[in-house]
């Protein structure tokens, strides 16, 4: 997923990409097993929430501009504030950025890949996440805050300007608080769910 995402001009497709890319995680954490499992399990959740975020505040900046390619969107923050600005916190969780979630599962699972001696693995999955990293701000940073395309006075499928509402900007902030939440403390009935999700893919259960 490392050589699709960079230079990628569409932001939806590079969610896409972006989600083959933890599929790859979960299938290192799973394969290793042990401490990387449980940061596995606890990475599906934190996937699905933050890909949840950033596809609703991507369809908001998608319903303004008509388009999802990144050279008719750029400077989104300028139309757009709240769902830029959620869509850029949801790149930075995504990316495993802290205090995020993400980044907690996603340590979590190289603590266990390096912990069980896989080095190799281990730094050739950080190589390939550096990758990632750049090509994503690349076309984030541009989608968001760089200089709107002159004459740009698009509108929704109604017929009238599309402005950020409470009822399209509340999920994905909830989502985000959320994930940050995570990011800074795993309830104890998660921790056990994902214990348990473990033992069960061990053969222990």
């Amino acid at each position: 997923a490392a050589f699709f995402v960079v230079r990628q001009r569409d932001i939806k497709r590079m969610l896409a990409y972006s989600s083959v890319e933890h599929m790859g995680l979960l299938a290192i954490g799973v394969s290793v097993g042990g401490l990387a499992a449980f940061g596995a399990m606890f990475h599906v959740l934190n996937n699905a929430l933050t890909k949840g975020a950033l596809f609703m505040a991507a369809g908001n900046i998608h319903r303004y501009c008509g388009s999802k390619r990144v050279c008719e969107m750029q400077g989104a923050i300028t139309f757009l504030p709240f769902s830029s600005l959620l869509f850029f916190a949801g790149f930075l969780a995504i990316s495993g950025s802290p205090p995020f979630g993400p980044f907690m599962s996603g340590f979590t699972m190289m603590r266990g890949v390096f912990g069980d001696g896989h080095y190799w693995l281990g730094a050739g999955v950080l190589v390939l996440l550096v990758v990632i990293f750049i090509g994503m701000a690349n076309t984030v940073l541009r989608a968001t805050m760089g200089v709107p395309a002159d004459g740009e006075e698009l509108a929704d499928d109604s017929g009238g300007r599309y402005k950020d509402t409470a009822l399209t900007v509340g999920p994905p902030l909830v989502l985000m608080i959320a994930i940050m939440g995570l990011g800074l403390w795993l309830p104890e009935p998660l921790r056990q769910l994902f214990t348990e999700a473990v033992a069960v893919l061990e053969g222990v259960k």
